[in-house]
C-alpha cells in the first residue's frame, strides 16, 4: 500500500505523546499495584502491559496507513455491529439525534424502575443501596469503596511516594491492578499527582476536539469523537467510582488500568484520531 509522504510533514504529534505518557504512567503503576515489598522477583504484569504497549503503538501507526475514508463505505455494518454489543448513546447524540427521543426511549425504565426494583436479587438492590452508602456494609458491598476512598484521602497533597503505598500493598485495595488503579495513583502521588493524570486525559480530549473540529468531512470529525467519548466517559466513571461518586461498575481506567486488548484498541483508537487530522491537508 502506497504511503503518500506528504502525510509526514503534518504529523500528529501531540495526541499520541499524551497518550504514550498517560500509558507509561500507567505501566509504573501496574507495576506497583503488583509488586510484593522485599522480593526480587520480576514483574510480569508490568512486563505483559509494556508489551503491550509497543504492539499497541505499532498498530497505532498502521492506523496511518490508509485513508479513513474507507471505513465511511461500511459504516453501517460497523455500526450495526456495534449496536449489537452495546448501545452507543453518546455517538448518537454526536450524531444529532435529539435529546428527546433518548429521553422518551428512556422513560420507560424510569416508569418501572419500582416494580423492577421488587424482582432485583438481595445483593443487586445491596449493591444500590451501598453506591447511596457505603457505610452500611463496610465489610461487605461498601468494602471496596470504602477501602478506596481511604486510599485516595492519604495520598494527600503530594502522596506518600512511589511503591510506598500501604493500602495497595497491605492488600486492603482491591482489584488494585484494573478497577481501582486509580486509588494506586492517588496514594502514591497525592492530590498533585491526580490532578496531572486528570489534565493529560483533558489534554487529549481537548486535542482530539480541535482535530475533530478541523476534519474536512462530517464522517472523520464523528470518527475522532467516537474515540474521544470512549475515552471521555471511562474516565469519569472510572475516577468517579473510586472516589465514591458512582457505582462501581468494573470499568477499566483508559491507557491505564492493565489489559493489553483494552490498550490495543485505545492505541488503534488513536491512530485514527491521528489519521484524520494528518489527512486534513490531502483533500
Amino acid at each position: 500500500m502506497r504511503f503518500d509522504r506528504r502525510l509526514l510533514t503534518h504529523f500528529e504529534w501531540f495526541l499520541p505523546l499524551v497518550a504514550i505518557c498517560v500509558s507509561a504512567l500507567g505501566i509504573l503503576t501496574v507495576y506497583s499495584a503488583s509488586y510484593v515489598p522485599g522480593s526480587d522477583a520480576p514483574a510480569p504484569m508490568a512486563m505483559r502491559q509494556l508489551v503491550w504497549c509497543v504492539a499497541g503503538l505499532g498498530a497505532m501507526l498502521a492506523m496511518l496507513s490508509f485513508d479513513y475514508r474507507r471505513l465511511e463505505r461500511h459504516a453501517y455494518l460497523i455500526y450495526l455491529a456495534a449496536l449489537l454489543g452495546l448501545l452507543a448513546i453518546t455517538m448518537l447524540v454526536l450524531g444529532g439525534v435529539q435529546i428527546r427521543w433518548l429521553a422518551l426511549l428512556a422513560s420507560p425504565v424510569v416508569l418501572v424502575a419500582p416494580l423492577l426494583w421488587r424482582h432485583l436479587k438481595e445483593y443487586q438492590q445491596k449493591r444500590i443501596l451501598t453506591f447511596l452508602d457505603p457505610g452500611q456494609d463496610p465489610l461487605g458491598a461498601g468494602y471496596h469503596v470504602i477501602q478506596s476512598k481511604i486510599a485516595v484521602g492519604s495520598g494527600m497533597i503530594w502522596g506518600k511516594g512511589f511503591l510506598q503505598g500501604t493500602q495497595n500493598h497491605l492488600s486492603f485495595l482491591p482489584e488494585q491492578h484494573t478497577d481501582f488503579i486509580f486509588s494506586v495513583f492517588s496514594e502514591e502521588w497525592g492530590l498533585v499527582g491526580g490532578a496531572v493524570l486528570v489534565g493529560l486525559y483533558l489534554a487529549l480530549v481537548m486535542r482530539g476536539t480541535v482535530i475533530a473540529a478541523r476534519a474536512r468531512n462530517r464522517f472523520g470529525a464523528l470518527l475522532v469523537l467516537g474515540v474521544l467519548s470512549i475515552v471521555f466517559w471511562q474516565v469519569v466513571v472510572n475516577v468517579g467510582m473510586t472516589t465514591g461518586l458512582l457505582p462501581v461498575v468494573g470499568i477499566p481506567l483508559p491507557f491505564f488500568s492493565y489489559g493489553g486488548s483494552s490498550l490495543l484498541c485505545l492505541l488503534m483508537g488513536i491512530g485514527l484520531a491521528m489519521n484524520v487530522s494528518m489527512r486534513r491537508f490531502l483533500f
